[in-house]
């Protein structure tokens, strides 16, 4: 399926969105090596690897609110960018910021699901939006989320500390693994 994974924010780096891209590249890492199994006889297989890689694990799509005014905005994008460049995931990444009402809609309605990372938020209205949208949430199980989402039936909670970020990747992997699986 072809449908993005996507993550809607502020670009601030309180909402987590690193934990996101390392999930990725988790993602991105399995597949590697599932595919280097199925692909020992290969006379070009890293080029194959890479491709069967990216074609069977959907696009990421990071959008959200961003104002080139705000200094924090402008850092945190170029940090998710360089992180993306550095797990070797940028070519699968698409950074969207300050999207319109209807693209955030279109989004929502097109994507295999939409992941809220924020730890401890308030109360986070993405997640519903995505709900009302029908699309799958995958949402920090902290804060808001814990009274939005039913885990199991209206999306999934997955424990994202932010101060294990191996943990907390793997966790959001494994729970985009299952999704992926469906």
């Amino acid at each position: 399926r072809n449908a993005p994974i996507v993550s809607l924010n502020r670009f601030e780096r309180k909402k987590n969105i690193e934990v996101l891209l390392h999930a990725y590249a988790i993602l991105q890492r399995q597949r590697s090596k599932s595919n280097d199994n199925d692909n020992d006889n290969t006379d070009n297989k890293e080029h194959d690897i890479a491709a069967s890689s990216f074609a069977s694990l959907p696009p990421l799509i990071i959008a959200g609110g961003y104002d080139p005014r705000n200094t924090e905005n402008v850092e945190y994008l170029l940090e998710l960018k360089h992180l993306a460049q550095t797990l070797q995931i940028i070519t699968q990444i698409y950074f969207r910021p300050s999207i319109s009402d209807a693209e955030r809609a279109k989004l929502l309605q097109s994507a295999l699901c939409c992941v809220y990372t924020p730890h401890r938020e308030h109360f986070g209205i993405v997640p519903l939006e995505a709900m009302f949208a029908g699309s799958a949430v995958v949402a920090g199980n902290s804060g808001g989320p814990k009274e939005t989402v039913l885990h199991n039936e209206t999306g999934v909670l997955v424990d994202m500390d932010p101060s294990d970020q191996k943990v907390a990747s793997e966790n959001l992997a494994a729970a985009l693994q299952g999704l992926l699986e469906e």
